[in-house]
């Protein structure tokens, strides 16, 4: 072997080893990844306990099975609290963003079906997500309405729960509820837009 190749040989040899298909006995659940204070975990586990029935009932049933409510309900709240408006940029997202994925279950609603169930059931998911931020709050698993807003990193300060009064709770459950219905109300009409723009294409595919 060339002397310079196995000086180079010898420089990698102070690496961690890496092989990108190396095949392991048991894959990693995308659950692996999500970390324990994250908040898509948040999202998920208050959406388990409320009653997605109000949208449920809505369906028919004839055709082929929707979509289940209560996951259409955490990816779009979730992308609602990480900044993401966009039907198109949530359909990219459920295909490359490991929290999307763990929302998800790994199902990758198009934008198209997206977009028409957050059009159709505004005014109930505006409800539902009410409801997100009144548990969050009560648990203080908000650290203020910036925060919440910004996709931030959330868990529970029991010390700093115990130091407000009901009427700063209330306070601000209510001015988080303005900011849902804003940020709501700014996701319909970026869809608007971009139907305008894009037609039957999505420019955040593969982005």
């Amino acid at each position: 072997m060339h002397k310079n190749s196995q000086k180079k040989e010898d420089d990698y040899s102070k690496f961690i080893e890496y092989d990108q298909h190396q095949e392991v006995l048991l894959p990693k659940s995308v659950q692996d990844f999500i970390p324990q204070d994250h908040i898509a975990r948040v999202v998920s586990d208050v959406m388990d306990h409320l009653d997605v029935g109000c949208i449920a009932e809505t369906y028919d049933h004839k055709g082929a099975p929707a979509y289940h409510p209560r996951m259409m309900i955490k990816v779009i709240i979730y992308a609602q609290l990480v900044g993401v408006r966009s039907s198109r940029r949530i359909d990219a997202l459920l295909h490359d963003s490991l929290a999307f994925m763990y929302l998800s279950g790994g199902q990758t609603p198009d934008f198209r079906t997206l977009c028409r169930f957050r059009r159709e059931h505004s005014e109930k998911i505006e409800e539902i997500f009410d409801k997100v931020v009144e548990v969050c709050v009560r648990l203080d698993m908000i650290g203020g309405k910036d925060a919440f807003c910004d996709g931030t990193k959330v868990k529970a300060n029991a010390s700093v729960s115990e130091s407000k009064t009901p009427e700063k709770i209330e306070k601000e459950i209510e001015e988080l509820k303005k900011e849902i219905k804003d940020m709501l109300e700014e996701a319909l009409r970026v869809d608007r837009e971009e139907d305008v723009l894009y037609g039957d294409e999505n420019p955040y595919e593969g982005k």
